[in-house]
């Protein structure tokens, strides 16, 4: 059956380690249908076929998304998730066994909180989280990543149980009883100055370039080397850049 597509005379990237090289490839319908040599694959070209020449060139799948963010969601990957989860019991369900089971980690992180997650019209709170997890730092990113939402002990290893200098556009929600109440809006910025790991490896693919340190120590963990393949990145001494994928 002749392709709809072909495209010889390239370098391909194939990231198959049985198939590591290949010069040509074939696309029927829109999935690739072979891929190979040149006299591999010229053989499906038929009257109606398109043919591209890479000329030499490297030809790689193309991985398309108007809004990506590729290292920080293989981060979250490392976190609990929290999707769908509604009450405070539901959530206590899931985050003490969490803790239980990652006893070494300096801040307990979890991803997709829902803003609803208490139901419409309550807004959670840092005695919410004290009331599940009191002694341990336990912070949460809601699903757009523009709120977090910490307890007091995460708050007071952050500096920002008093509040804060944050930068524009962020805001450290105080209470009134004149204490942060947990809630962190635009939280990037604000998270600077939290010193765990934890914490950096969850925002630190969000802060610019000046902010982040170079090759700070966690990022030769295991979770590290973990995210960091998840994200694409290669895991090799001596490399000098990050290959995304």
């Amino acid at each position: 059956m002749p392709a709809d597509i072909v495209i010889h005379n390239g370098a391909l990237i194939t990231f198959d380690p049985d198939q590591p090289q290949a010069s040509a490839l074939a696309i029927t319908g829109n999935k690739i249908s072979a891929v190979g040599s040149d006299a591999q694959i010229t053989v499906l070209i038929g009257p109606d076929t398109k043919v591209i020449d890479a000329q030499g060139g490297t030809v790689l799948p193309g991985f398309i998304d108007s809004h990506v963010h590729l290292f920080g969601g293989s981060v979250e990957l490392e976190y609990l998730n929290l999707y769908g989860l509604t009450g405070l019991e539901e959530m206590r369900r899931a985050i003490l066994p969490y803790a239980e089971a990652n006893p070494d980690d300096k801040m307990l992180f979890c991803v997709m909180a829902d803003y609803g997650i208490l139901g419409t019209g309550k807004t959670l709170t840092r005695h919410d989280l004290d009331a599940i997890l009191p002694d341990r730092p336990l912070a949460m990113f809601a699903p757009d990543h523009h709120t977090v939402w910490a307890n007091t002990a995460a708050l007071k290893a952050a500096g920002l149980l008093q509040g804060g200098k944050v930068d524009a556009g962020s805001e450290i929600v105080m209470g009134e009883d004149g204490l942060a109440n947990g809630g962190c809006l635009s939280p990037a910025p604000i998270a600077r100055s939290y010193r765990s790991p934890a914490m950096a490896a969850a925002i630190c693919w969000a802060l610019p370039p000046d902010a982040t340190p170079s090759r700070p120590p966690h990022l030769r963990s295991a979770r590290w080397t973990r995210t960091l393949s998840h994200a694409g990145w290669p895991i090799a001494p001596r490399r000098a850049s990050p290959v995304c994928i």
